[in-house]
C-alpha cells in the first residue's frame, strides 16, 4: 500500500515513466514525453480547498453557555492564527487527495517555543499506524508510530542518560534509513550496500555536499490494558482521575462525581531507536488519545488501505504519455521509400 502511495505521489511530481520504459525509449531514440493531466486535476481540487477554508465556530447548548462559546471561538481562532493551522490543514488535505491519507498533530509544548497548544502537519511517510483499526479517527488502533531524523548531538542533548544508545544507533540508522528512502522497504545485500555507499560518496564529491551524523528516532504511541482510576459522573465523567487537577478535586469533594477503578486501554509513549529505548512514560495528555488525527481520502473496502484521486487516473495518464511520445516519434522520424523496377514489366 505504501509503495502504491509513493507511486501516486510520483505521478503528481511528473515522475511518470518507469526505468525499464525509459531505457527502451532511449535505445530507440524516442523522447519520453509527459503531459501531466493528473497534476492539473489535483491542483484544481487543492485550489478549491484553499478557497473554501472556514474558521472554528463553537455553538452553545443553551443560552447560559452563549458567552462561553463565543470566548472559546475567539480562543480557537487565535490559536489557529498563531499556529498557521489553515496552512497545515491544507498540506494534510493535499496528502489525502494524492495518496489517500494526511496527518495533523495536535499537542502541547513548552511556552518558550510559542503558544502551549499547537497544531502542525506531519508527512504520511513518517507515520505507521495499526492497519487493523477500522474507526475513522483510529481510536481503536493499538499503536501509531512516528519516525524522525535528528542530529546526533541534538539527540544526545535530549537524552543525556542514553547517549550510548544514540551513538550506537547512528551508523546503522543512517545507512538503513538512507537506503530505504531510495530503494524501498527491502533488505540489501553486500553488493547493493557497497554500490549505495559508492554512489553517496560520488554525489558528495561531485556536488560539493556534506554529510553529518544523524539518528532515526522512533516515537511510539501504543495502548496497554491497565486498571485506572476514572471519574464517574459530573463534568469530567470518563476522564482518568488526576489528583493534581483542581476540577477533579472539586467534583469529587462536592459529591458530584466519584472515582472508580476501570479497565482502561492506557496510552503510553516511548521514544526509541533500533538499538534500544530512550524514554517511556504514560501519555502526558489527560484525554488518553493519540495526538495524531488522520485526514482520509478514500479507503478500500477489502482492507481499509488508503488511496487518493490519482490511483484511478494512472492508467489513463500512461496512455496519454505513450501515445504522445509515439506520435512525436512517427512525425519526426526520417523515412526512405525505395522504388525498384523489374525487366519485362510496364
Amino acid at each position: 500500500s505504501r509503495r502504491l502511495m509513493e507511486k501516486d505521489e510520483a505521478f503528481y511530481d511528473h515522475d511518470q515513466w518507469e526505468q525499464e520504459a525509459l531505457a527502451i525509449l532511449e535505445k530507440r531514440g524516442q523522447e519520453p514525453l509527459t503531459y501531466n493531466v493528473i497534476a492539473q486535476s489535483i491542483n484544481w481540487v487543492l485550489g478549491t480547498e484553499r478557497r473554501t477554508r472556514t474558521d472554528y465556530k463553537i455553538l452553545p447548548r443553551n443560552k447560559q453557555a452563549l458567552a462561553s462559546a463565543e470566548k472559546k471561538s475567539h480562543l480557537l481562532k487565535y490559536l489557529g492564527d498563531v499556529n498557521k493551522t489553515e496552512f497545515h490543514v491544507s498540506r494534510s488535505f493535499a496528502d489525502a487527495a494524492k495518496v489517500g491519507i494526511g496527518w495533523i498533530e495536535s499537542g502541547i509544548q513548552d511556552d518558550t517555543e510559542g503558544e502551549p497548544v499547537y497544531e502542525r502537519y506531519e508527512s504520511w511517510r513518517n507515520i505507521i499506524y495499526d492497519t487493523a483499526a477500522s474507526e475513522q479517527d483510529l481510536s481503536d488502533a493499538r499503536f501509531i508510530f512516528r519516525t524522525k531524523w535528528v542530529d546526533v548531538d541534538t539527540a544526545c542533548a535530549m537524552f543525556p542518560d542514553r547517549k550510548g544508545i544514540v551513538e550506537a544507533s547512528t551508523s546503522s540508522h543512517a545507512e538503513w534509513g538512507a537506503f530505504l528512502d531510495r530503494h524501498g522497504d527491502e533488505p540489501m545485500d553486500s553488493q547493493e550496500y557497497a554500490a549505495d555507499q559508492a554512489a553517496q560518496q560520488y554525489n558528495s564529491i561531485e556536488h560539493g555536499s556534506y554529510t553529518r551524523d544523524r539518528v532515526r528516532l522512533i516515537e511510539a504511541w501504543f495502548k496497554i490494558p491497565t486498571m485506572e482510576q476514572r471519574m464517574a459522573g459530573g463534568e469530567f465523567s470518563g476522564e482518568i482521575y488526576d489528583p493534581e487537577s483542581l476540577g477533579h478535586q472539586v467534583s469529587v469533594s462536592s459529591g458530584m462525581a466519584e472515582v472508580r477503578p476501570r479497565l482502561t486501554q492506557r496510552v503510553y509513549v516511548m521514544v526509541m531507536t533500533l538499538t534500544g529505548v530512550l524514554w517511556m512514560s504514560p501519555s502526558p495528555y489527560r484525554h488518553n488519545k493519540y495526538p495524531f488525527t488522520p485526514i482520509w481520502g478514500y479507503r478500500k473496502a477489502k482492507d481499509s488501505t488508503p488511496y487518493g484521486i490519482i490511483r484511478g487516473m494512472i492508467s489513463a495518464q500512461k496512455d496519454i504519455n505513450k501515445r504522445l511520445s509515439k506520435a512525436l516519434a512517427i512525425i519526426t522520424e526520417r523515412r526512405l521509400i525505395r522504388l525498384q523496377c523489374y525487366e519485362g514489366l510496364d
